[in-house]
């Protein structure tokens, strides 16, 4: 979801162009299909419409999931950004199978100092270290299945849990994890320094059991090496009275014993972050469908009122291509990245402060970052073996927030032309290669962005718009808070298209030479 900012010169230059020539789409204008949204209902019987948990195509579901609820009680203390928790998880089997194990994952502990996994590229080490570094970790220090302790296993990124008895299949279960942690002082999408702490995928969480069964990945330094299952979260955080905790969900505060308990709410999300700060300006807008947009920054900004706009017509825009944004509010923060860049969780924008405060192309990255509260957050799919699913998705709809047809066309022309020279001394061209085959930003930027939106760009030719806009919401309607595949992308757009597009797909995804539009 993160794309950095040494790779997106060409775009940027094409998007100062352009811009100076009038080409860009003003703030003001509309998209340019007039078609009714898809409406995911999210809690019939709320008052709000924006915060409804199930679309008929769940509700009509003869074997509907029983999504996993976490309940959280977190200390934190933001002085020395260490932290204490019990975490409650019901879960039910719904692998199909017995289970004698299950797993977890534990991003954070990728940035302890002697990690055999590092979360970045030795290149940027100084840039992520630039104010300084201390390891982040989290420990568990014990685990009940059902009120009895069990035996675990962490190792690395990973906690196994041995479960006495098998978990049948469709049996519910509570496992309760003990642990305490420490959010590292880094530049990186979990971090912190004297303004905030950012913590996102720092919560043990289950690992996706699917087909192939466990998936259990560590922590690449490229992509977003996140894979997980819609849940739901009800986390309760405790911090000195004078801090603000903004996170996945919705948020209230009351004061307890001079400490503030800041309870969060947040259904039917695919991840869950938050960030904390005694330092936090906030800014907000409402839209026109009820949903609250915050800006929290530890800085002040003379571009707030820019932010937020545009967060207001891309939610405005994905809303109406293909359906609603299923939550009440969408915050976006300052934090601290190794590159003037961003990153998208659930509900939750990180921003970084340099792209924040003085970098004009803020709005490209808070169009797409909100872009992923579709791809891959309501629209889930495996980021470590496909990431072209949510990033191509993204990278090419958001064109459409800026750029007329004609020059988005032309666009695309151009950068067929740049990837093919890019391409020739590349050793992985392929849509089909996961993170663990990309020693380099740029290579996996190229092929899982550039080359990932140029197929969508000639999938949206060859089907014609108005087949292409119905795929959209097709696609929606079918995999909203689910996981698809590439067999499930490509058969949902055969469906609308009427015949196999099979050989097309083969080509664009694997050829050594880009094919023609």
């Amino acid at each position: 979801m993160s794309a950095k900012s040494k790779l997106k010169i060409i775009a940027i230059i094409a998007f100062c162009v352009l811009v100076q020539i009038g080409c860009f789409q003003t703030l003001s204008s509309k998209p340019h299909k007039e078609e009714e949204p898809v409406i995911v209902i999210l809690d019939e019987h709320s008052s709000n419409e924006n915060i409804k948990i199930m679309s008929d195509s769940l509700k009509a579901n003869k074997n509907p999931t029983v999504y996993t609820q976490y309940n959280v009680d977190l200390k934190i203390n933001p002085r020395e950004k260490t932290f204490t928790g019990i975490q409650k998880i019901q879960y039910t089997n719904q692998t199909g199978n017995p289970l004698n194990l299950i797993y977890l994952n534990l991003h954070l502990n990728a940035f302890r100092e002697n990690s055999a996994i590092k979360p970045y590229f030795s290149g940027v080490e100084d840039k992520i270290t630039s104010k300084g570094f201390k390891e982040g970790f989290i420990d568990i220090q014990s685990v009940l299945v059902n009120n009895e302790e069990v035996s675990f296993n962490q190792s690395d990124t990973l906690l196994e849990i041995s479960l006495k008895t098998p978990a049948e299949v469709e049996e519910s279960i509570e496992i309760t994890i003990q642990f305490v942690g420490k959010v590292p002082i880094i530049s990186h999408r979990i971090g912190s320094d004297d303004d905030a702490l950012w913590m996102g995928n720092f919560l043990p969480v289950l690992a996706v059991y699917d087909k192939n069964g466990w998936n259990k990945y560590p922590y690449y330094p490229v992509g977003d090496p996140f894979f997980t299952d819609i849940a739901n979260y009800t986390v309760k955080v405790t911090t000195p009275k004078e801090y603000v905790v903004v996170a996945t969900g919705s948020e209230e505060e009351t004061e307890e014993d001079g400490e503030k308990i800041t309870t969060i709410n947040a259904q039917m999300v695919r991840d869950f972050a938050l960030a904390i700060s005694n330092k936090f300006r906030e800014v907000s807008l409402e839209t026109e469908t009820g949903v609250d947009i915050h800006l929290y920054s530890t800085h002040e900004l003379s571009n707030s009122e820019k932010i937020l706009n545009i967060a207001k017509r891309s939610l405005e825009y994905y809303s109406k291509r293909l359906g609603s944004y299923p939550y009440s509010e969408l915050d976006i923060v300052e934090g601290a990245l190794y590159a003037p860049d961003s990153m998208g969780y659930s509900t939750l924008v990180l921003m970084d402060s340099k792209k924040l405060q003085n970098d004009p192309t803020v709005i490209l990255d808070v169009a797409h970052e909100i872009g992923h509260q579709w791809f891959y957050n309501i629209i889930g799919s495996n980021q470590i073996k496909e990431p072209w699913l949510d990033e191509a998705m993204v990278m090419y709809l958001q064109k459409n927030l800026f750029f007329v047809e004609e020059d988005i066309e032309s666009l695309m022309e151009k950068q067929r032309d740049r990837l093919i020279a890019s391409m020739k001394p590349m050793r992985v061209v392929s849509l089909n290669s996961d993170l663990s085959t990309f020693s380099s930003w740029e290579t996996y930027y190229n092929i899982h962005y550039l080359r990932g939106q140029l197929m969508v760009h000639a999938l949206k030719e060859k089907m014609g718009s108005e087949n292409f806009d119905k795929f959209l919401k097709t696609y929606y309607e079918k995999y909203a808070f689910r996981i698809v595949d590439t067999e499930g992308f490509i058969s949902t757009a055969e469906e609308i298209y009427g015949s196999s597009l099979k050989g097309f797909f083969s080509q664009w995804m694997n050829a050594t030479e880009l094919p023609e539009f």
